[in-house]
């Protein structure tokens, strides 16, 4: 998932993650070489509801295979 290597762009996921009653099990992130934000990677206790809150969010989720040509 890309993220806005800015201040608060965290906040964007986890604030409608954590409304929703979703749990992070664990979460970790780099720099995307390719452009100006941060590649987020997250394991959430409830994967498929994570996702479905993040796209009407209009986040946008990257697939592994994507991530791994980074």
């Amino acid at each position: 998932m890309n993220i806005d290597d800015s201040p608060g762009g965290l906040n964007k996921i986890l604030d409608p993650i954590y409304a929703q009653d979703i749990n992070v099990e664990y979460m970790y992130s780099f720099a995307n070489p390719k452009q100006y934000n941060a590649i987020m990677v997250f394991r959430f206790d409830d994967t498929d509801k994570a996702i479905k809150i993040l796209q009407e969010n209009s986040l946008e989720i990257i697939e592994g295979e994507k991530v791994y040509k980074l």
